[in-house]
């Protein structure tokens, strides 16, 4: 009787342990030098000798850190992006881009000739090449016309088309 009552007094033991495993601890000293240990923050009439950060907290303090991190390189690229933003200028559209892209168009669309309501709408240059915005219609794989497509390009210097874009979509796409 008296091992199976020391044995429930070794499991009680052992739970109350791990159950207090699973939290931070806390070394509190009052005034007067008594010493306590606490799942709770001492208080402000206690000292904190010290306090023991499980690993499950750390892992979560290790998360948080990298969230913010993350939040930190994100915001970074952003105010990036926006100072390379800033640093393209309105200008008036270059003949030769226009040619350029023209060109570039006979060789894209499936109906070349098809081409119509054309309209230039906007251009800005950062001095190594030109953003062009256009819209026109064309006839599709199908031989119908769609809607009005809205483009924005990029070219070089010479006129040469890099990229170009729906112009109410995200990603560029590179020619090639």
């Amino acid at each position: 009787m008296m091992r199976h009552t020391l044995s429930l007094v070794m499991l009680f033991f052992a739970l109350a342990i791990s159950a207090n495993a699973s939290a931070t601890m806390f070394k509190c000293k009052t005034q007067d030098g008594s010493i306590s240990f606490q799942q709770n923050p001492c208080s402000s009439e206690q000292i904190t000798e010290w306090s023991k950060v499980t690993e499950q907290e750390k892992k979560q303090q290790r998360l948080e850190e990298e969230r913010l991190l993350s939040a930190q390189r994100a915001s970074d690229q952003f105010m990036a992006e926006q100072e390379a933003e800033r640093a393209w200028q309105d200008t008036d559209i270059p003949e030769h881009i226009k040619t350029s892209i023209l060109s570039y168009l006979d060789l894209a669309l499936k109906d070349p000739d098809s081409l119509k309501d054309l309209t230039w709408l906007a251009a800005r240059t950062n001095g190594d090449g030109y953003r062009v915005r256009l819209s026109y219609r064309a006839k599709n794989g199908y031989g119908a016309y769609g809607g009005l497509s809205d483009q924005t390009y990029r070219t070089n210097l010479d006129g040469k088309v890099l990229w170009n874009k729906d112009s109410d979509k995200v990603n560029w796409y590179r020619i090639k």
